[in-house]
C-alpha cells in the first residue's frame, strides 16, 4: 500500500518539491527499504533520515526520511 502510495504522489512533484516520508513503524521493510525504494525509484534525492526518539516523552518512535526532486 505505501509503495502505491507514493507511486501517485511522487510523480506530481513540482522541481524542487520535497516528500517527507515517516512511519511509526521500528521496521526495516517499512522504513529503509521504502526510503531506498523512492530514492532509486523515483529519482528523488534523499537528504536526511532520521529516527525521532518519542520514548522518553512516553510517546512513539518515529522514522522520517526528506527527499527532494532534482
Amino acid at each position: 500500500m505505501q509503495r502505491r502510495i507514493i507511486g501517485h504522489i511522487a510523480p506530481r512533484l513540482a522541481p524542487g518539491a520535497h516528500l517527507v516520508y515517516s512511519t511509526c513503524s521500528v521496521f526495516k521493510k517499512e522504513n529503509e527499504e521504502m526510503a531506498a525504494y523512492i530514492r532509486d525509484g523515483w529519482g528523488l534525492k534523499m537528504e536526511k533520515t532520521e529516527n525521532l526518539k518519542g520514548y522518553d516523552l512516553r510517546g512513539d518512535t518515529l522514522f522520517a526520511a526528506r527527499f527532494r526532486r532534482g
